[in-house]
């Protein structure tokens, strides 16, 4: 901490030659390479002196030697040599510490700690990855960007009620071995049991009465109208459906557009998806997620848009993961709020390739249904690949164009629908 450091001493001399046992003042040479200073005076009392700073990238215990040379008045040299020896200053964590997740609810919680070490190259974390606790898995990069994403499908998450509290704790290091501790509580939610059949209302016996005189020409029972099959409307609102290609923090829930389909959406209590009259419950893929893109270096997010899914339920509540596509957790610098659907990322300098990411979204009742799409850090993405193959984005709307849940089978969807940010 102090802006320079000191050394100092005093030497002696004799000398046969009357006046001649002084040193001189000027003239005093340095090694190749010293960072300090020496200065003497006529006695020979000397002063050594280095700027802190200039020494930092000294490891605990390195030496640095440094030798200058005096002279008497008579020009007689003299030599003092000055060792530098390097310290372990201790680092000071800073920043976010703690989070919170709550079971079937939030699943995710992230944050940031930052280090100032005054030792060069110091000033960074040692990085974990996927590191196990009792209720969820835990990792931090080398730049103090930490995650946790609970085992929401675990036994003992579930089995925690909403007066429990759970506390998982975590130890991170920086380079030089100062630590600290990231705490995350975890709260259990109480199950809504399931409703019980009411019990059917007495039946009144019908009162003795006259009966009603027969018409002269009774009509005939009305023939019911057909199911309307294979609706031109949803056909029409899965045929117009494009990929979507678009910068992050550019898709806006509030201002999407959207075509044939109602203005109702499934429970709050989770992620809200639109929902479509069907037959029998179900959730399947309805038009995807858009390939993305993203600059190095800079902070970006975007949303899973509400259109993404569709469920047959209003009642369902629909609870969202994201992971890669081959089964590992999102690297550090994605960070997934599965309650809202928003992801943030904030590429590292200097990275640029293809993140594929899926995202799976399960009802309460155990359906689930997946899409993939691709972050792209570095450089804009087409909507197809070169060789006419389709891209992430475009194979989703052609299975979203499929009757994956019998679609021919829904009734006609609204045209009219109200645009709602959720």
């Amino acid at each position: 901490s102090n802006p320079n450091l000191t050394d100092s001493g005093s030497l002696s001399i004799t000398d046969a030659d009357t006046g001649e046992a002084t040193f001189q003042t000027s003239g005093i040479v340095a090694s190749q390479g010293a960072l300090g200073s020496l200065s003497i005076d006529e006695s020979g009392a000397w002063t050594y002196s280095v700027a802190n700073a200039a020494v930092q990238y000294l490891q605990a215990g390195q030496t640095k030697v440094e030798t200058f040379t005096v002279k008497a008045l008579d020009g007689t040299g003299h030599e003092v040599v000055v060792t530098i020896t390097g310290v372990n200053d201790a680092a000071v964590i800073g920043g976010s510490g703690s989070g919170s997740v709550q079971e079937d609810t939030t699943l995710a919680t992230a944050g940031r700690l930052q280090v100032n070490d005054a030792d060069s190259g110091q000033a960074a974390f040692v990085a974990q990855q996927a590191v196990a606790g009792s209720y969820g898995t835990f990792a931090i990069d080398v730049d103090g960007n930490w995650t946790y994403l609970l085992d929401n499908d675990a036994r003992h998450v579930q089995r925690l009620t909403s007066s429990e509290t759970m506390s998982e704790r975590f130890t991170v290091q920086t380079l030089d071995g100062t630590s600290r501790v990231v705490e995350v509580s975890v709260r259990g939610l109480d199950d809504v049991p399931p409703a019980q059949p009411q019990a059917p209302a007495p039946i009144t016996p019908p009162q003795a009465s006259e009966p009603p005189a027969a018409p002269s020409s009774p009509n005939p029972a009305p023939i019911p109208a057909p199911a309307i099959v294979n609706s031109p409307a949803l056909q029409a609102a899965l045929a117009d459906a494009k990929p979507m290609v678009t910068g992050l923090g550019a898709l806006d829930l509030g201002s999407m557009q959207s075509a044939a389909f109602s203005d109702v959406y499934t429970s709050t209590t989770g992620f809200r998806v639109v929902v479509m009259d069907a037959p029998e419950p179900t959730l399947t893929i309805y038009r995807g997620m858009g390939d993305q893109y993203a600059d190095a270096g800079a902070a970006s997010s975007f949303s899973i848009p509400y259109d993404a899914f569709v469920h047959t339920d209003p009642q369902a509540r629909v609870v969202l993961a994201a992971m890669q596509a081959n089964g590992e957790q999102l690297p550090p610098w994605v960070i997934f709020n599965p309650m809202t659907g928003k992801f943030e990322v904030m590429a590292p300098d200097g990275f640029h390739g293809d993140l594929t990411v899926k995202v799976i979204a399960r009802d309460s009742q155990g359906r689930e249904v997946s899409a993939l799409f691709r972050i792209s850090v570095g450089e804009k993405p087409s909507a197809t690949t070169g060789n006419g193959r389709a891209g992430l984005s475009e194979q989703l709307r052609m299975a979203a164009k499929r009757p994956a849940f019998a679609l021919a089978d829904l009734p006609a969807a609204k045209t009219a629908a109200k645009v709602q940010a959720l």
